[in-house]
């Protein structure tokens, strides 16, 4: 297979895509700015118009990475060529063209979720409308016992399974092959509505954030996730494949099965997405790669494949 691509044009291209997701982004702030009068819903208008923004924006920044993925594999196989070389006695050395095959590319991961800027205004409604048949095949009960949760002294939020001890009546969830291969994230910043769990927890715990960026409550790692596994407050520690335990607790609700945004009941990306790591909008927009990819936390790129939920911050609170 021979290509000649036009390097610098195609990067070109790709520096004018990123600007405009860039631009089109900042049109969010500046719809949060109108105001309307009256009992219009105009919050929750513009959270689902900001949502489709950044759908487009992310989709944007995808299309520039699919194209600087193939000019750096172009550049790659390009250097593979062995071109006639002259020897000593002025004769021609020839060597036969060698060629490797440009891997399709793999497509980028989504940064924010599709519904991370439809702020809890819109999502608090969805909050308490997890049903009694959700994942019931899926999840059991754990006895009580009169042990407890261990946690790591070296890593907050962090353990191993050979460290971990179930908590006491705690919720297990097994998440079934297909599901929970890629994290994603979103802004703390981007819950706004003071009548909201998520606001009442943010408000109650503080907005404080590790020295990465993560937002972080009592240890806990901050993340959004639908409402099979439970409600914002409520602690969940989820089970990667090589035994890493991630211990969490829920500060935005995700709702539940929406085809349109193809939201299944494990999560975004039709549950591919199982976790989304809530960050400080300032430190990772345009910063930072998704977690668990080789520039941030590499060690996490395994499938999530449990999930335990226990307590809760305002009721029940734990480490």
């Amino acid at each position: 297979m021979k290509f000649i691509l036009n390097c610098q044009q195609a990067e070109e291209l790709g520096k004018k895509l990123n600007d405009y997701s860039t631009k089109l982004s900042d049109t969010t702030s500046e719809l949060q700015l109108l105001k309307v009068d009256g009992d219009f819903d105009w919050a929750g208008t513009i959270n689902l118009i900001n949502s489709n923004i950044n759908i487009t924006a992310d989709r944007m920044k995808n299309a520039q990475k699919y194209i600087q993925l193939v000019v750096d594999k172009h550049t790659g196989l390009q250097k593979t060529f062995e071109y006639p070389t002259v020897v000593a006695n002025d004769t021609v050395k020839k060597t036969t063209p060698v060629e490797n095959p440009i891997p399709v590319p793999q497509d980028p991961t989504i940064k924010p979720s599709s519904s991370e800027n439809q702020t809890d205004s819109t999502k608090a409604t969805t909050i308490n409308q997890k049903t009694s048949d959700t994942a019931s095949s899926s999840e059991t009960i754990v006895p009580p016992s009169s042990t407890t949760t261990s946690t790591s002294t070296t890593s907050p939020g962090i353990t191993n399974a050979s460290d971990y001890t179930t908590p006491d009546g705690a919720r297990h969830f097994t998440i079934p092959e297909g599901n929970g291969e890629r994290y994603t994230y979103m802004a703390w910043q981007a819950i706004t509505s003071p009548s909201s769990n998520q606001y009442r927890l943010r408000e109650a715990a503080g907005m404080n954030f590790d020295d990465e960026g993560f937002g972080r409550i009592d240890g806990r790692y901050v993340i959004a996730c639908t409402t099979t596994f439970g409600q914002v407050g409520e602690y969940v520690d989820f089970k990667l494949e090589d035994g890493t335990i991630l211990k969490c607790i829920i500060g935005d609700s995700k709702g539940g099965v929406n085809p349109q945004y193809n939201v299944s009941e494990w999560g975004h990306n039709n549950g591919k997405n199982v976790v989304e790591f809530i960050v400080d909008k300032n430190s990772w927009y345009n910063k930072k790669d998704n977690p668990g990819t080789p520039s941030n936390h590499p060690e996490w790129n395994h499938r999530v494949t449990e999930a335990y939920v226990y307590g809760n911050y305002f009721t029940d609170r734990r480490s």
